[in-house]
């Protein structure tokens, strides 16, 4: 399986994340865990769409353009042989910013793009499939991206993200003082723009440096890996982890989640 990874280049950096592509043996029948990372995906299966696994064992076949809302627990998912999947890796105020929805009403959602915003599926979905090298298809996500966000209004809550996503302790009373908001209305609006409140989704970024540590690597150790992400120690780490991974480290990383390591790599934290 190939993963690669590209970053969005500025005016998009902020909004976007990256662009990823994925193909070849993705290990069909295996189901494969991704977790969560605070970002939002629209992803297009070119192949066989990968099919998502549910808490009751049930496999549902996804579409083939879906968005991924923010996540709270992990996705597990049951790739079918050879894969070909197009993913745009979207910040929060992209996301919110692009579709144009409240990002709470999808969190822990798989949904067809097509069903959420049509128009954006048919801008997209001629820079996905279109031929050429990849960095031709890239930068003509991108391009399609740009026209799709130019003119939009910015983020009514911006300082405050900026905060949470540069390492600020979350004390929610006073970033709702700093941005001059009543708390709930700071509350709600950051629900609405990112999908997640702000203390869950510090845990989320705090998760994800921790995993792409341990996904680097993990002959540096659990506790060293706590350290550096910002735990107070290896069991606070673990509580993270059953909760974002659904085991704890040394037992979900035996089981070779290749995917949510693939994902990892490409982590500039």
């Amino acid at each position: 399986m190939e993963y690669r990874e590209f970053a969005a280049p500025a005016p998009l950096s902020g909004l976007v994340h990256a662009v990823w592509f994925l193909r070849g043996p993705a290990g069909a029948g295996a189901p494969q865990p991704v977790v969560p990372d605070g970002r939002i995906e629209l992803v297009a299966h070119l192949g066989e769409p990968f099919s998502r696994l549910g808490a009751d064992g049930t496999a549902v076949r996804q579409r083939d353009f879906i968005l991924s809302g923010q996540l709270t627990r992990p996705l597990t998912l049951l790739p079918a042989g050879d894969a070909d999947v197009v993913g745009i890796r979207l910040e929060p105020r992209g996301a919110h910013l692009l579709l144009g929805l409240p990002l709470d009403e999808i969190t822990d959602q798989v949904v067809a793009l097509g069903e959420v915003d049509p128009r954006l599926r048919a801008a997209l979905l001629p820079a996905v499939t279109a031929r050429g090298t990849t960095g031709e298809r890239t930068r003509g996500i991108f391009d399609a991206l740009a026209r799709r966000m130019a003119g939009a209004p910015k983020s009514g809550i911006g300082p405050v993200l900026a905060a949470i996503e540069q390492g600020a302790t979350v004390r929610v009373h006073a970033l709702a003082r700093e941005a001059g908001l009543p708390e709930r209305t700071l509350q709600r609006r950051f629900r609405t723009e990112v999908g997640l409140g702000p203390k869950v989704y510090q845990r989320v970024l705090r998760f994800r440096h921790a995993f792409a540590l341990m996904s680097e690597a993990p002959s540096d150790g659990i506790a060293a890996a706590a350290h550096r992400a910002g735990y107070y120690d290896q069991a606070h780490l673990n509580r993270d982890f059953r909760r974002f991974a659904g085991a704890p480290p040394r037992a979900f990383f035996r089981s070779s989640p290749a995917l949510a390591q693939a994902f990892a790599s490409g982590e500039g934290r």
